[in-house]
């Protein structure tokens, strides 16, 4: 009987634990597409476009040497 009550719980907890995550993985996206340039800020990209966007941001700073400049 004791486990019939705490099952919801879990599930409850649980489920509060993922949508927690999400909320904050979607945040961090939103935060990423914000340091990309050249992007108007209402545009919808994939989690996956954003990724690759991110990407070839960084390599450009590589290559021009701005990255190296920030990190140091």
């Amino acid at each position: 009987m004791a486990s019939e009550k705490t099952a919801p719980n879990i599930r409850t907890r649980s489920g509060a634990v993922r949508k927690r995550s999400t909320i904050a993985m979607n945040n961090a996206f939103a935060a990423l597409r914000a340091q990309i340039p050249n992007l108007p800020p209402d545009t919808n990209l994939s989690k996956i476009r954003t990724l690759r966007l991110a990407i070839r941001y960084i390599k450009f700073l590589m290559e021009i040497g701005l990255l190296q400049q920030l990190v140091t």
